[in-house]
């Protein structure tokens, strides 16, 4: 019997991840803005079938620690509509993105991406269920003219 529960326990263990996964998609993973247009999107699409909660803030490369991480910090350098946002099940929900004008006509290279948060929501009892939210970060690239990205500071 032990055995039994051994193996339904490794069974388990195993086939966990790929029961449990977002249940919704971005689409581009990566944002370019260019000096003409000024202004990207992107498409979050719910494939669940329950309503989903979401948060988006944009962040600037700030400096580089001893260890060579990265730092970002929050800024208002990018434009962001709609910052918090539901997507009813299957349906997706579009996401503008724009540069304000000070910034493109800045010298100063900046690298910036979006944090895309989905929001914890209230969930009916169904007896003992672990219910988790995910954050994924899109990099915006700034293009400086037709061919060349502005580089990210180091």
């Amino acid at each position: 019997m032990t055995k039994l529960y051994i193996r339904l326990f490794a069974a388990i263990i195993f086939l966990a991840p790929a029961l449990s996964y977002a249940n919704y998609t971005i689409a581009p993973v990566r944002i370019e803005i260019n000096r003409q247009d000024k202004i990207a999107s992107l498409t979050i699409k719910n494939d669940s079938d329950r309503p989903k909660y979401f948060q988006v803030s944009v962040h600037k490369l700030g400096s580089v620690d001893g260890n060579g991480k990265q730092h970002y910090q929050e800024t208002k350098d990018l434009i962001v509509t709609p910052v918090m946002f539901s997507v009813d099940a299957v349906k997706s929900q579009l996401i503008r993105v724009a540069l304000k004008d000070n910034v493109m006509h800045s010298s100063h290279p900046r690298g910036y991406q979006l944090s895309i948060k989905e929001l914890p929501h209230n969930i009916e009892k169904e007896g003992n269920n672990i219910h988790f939210v995910t954050e994924f970060k899109v990099p915006v690239s700034v293009k400086d003219d037709e061919n060349s990205f502005v580089e990210e500071e180091k």
